[in-house]
């Protein structure tokens, strides 16, 4: 992600907490003015007006930049599924390399007891040859798998 700053150290939420810092002191010195007969009840309305828009300011620069750290999170997923998938597929290259090589190594098996006549060693060897093909799943005839 583009940022791993806290909340309080990312610029948008400084910037608006001086805008709610603003917004409050509007309201201190309004409520004052408005007590000390300084200004008129128009005015004071006029003021609550204003430290209205400065919070609303404040808060769409917080949602905002909330909404850029969602996407940014929502990409650093997307990235994250797509290195799985990768490694998932790669698993599966690997597996099936080794069920080859399994399976290589019981034909050879086969081939070296069948050679030379052992008929005991060829039986194992055929035993084994079927729980490798069967642990492997080997395709079946026609390409389709099993």
């Amino acid at each position: 992600m583009a940022s791993k700053l806290t909340p309080e150290q990312r610029p948008a939420f400084v910037l608006a907490n001086l805008l709610h810092d603003t917004a409050n002191a509007i309201k201190v010195h309004n409520d004052a003015a408005y007590e000390a007969g300084k200004i008129t009840l128009n005015d004071y309305i006029d003021n609550v007006g204003r430290e209205t828009e400065i919070r609303t300011i404040a808060t769409n620069i917080v949602a905002q930049d909330l909404s850029n750290v969602v996407r940014e999170v929502s990409n650093a997923g997307a990235r994250i599924e797509e290195a799985i998938e990768e490694a998932n597929a790669r698993i599966a290259e690997v597996k099936k390399l080794k069920d080859g090589i399994a399976i290589f190594a019981a034909v050879i098996a086969l081939a070296t007891a069948v050679s030379q006549s052992n008929v005991p060693a060829a039986i194992a060897a055929t035993n084994e040859l079927r729980k490798v093909a069967k642990s492997t799943k080997a395709p079946k005839r026609g390409g389709e798998n099993g």
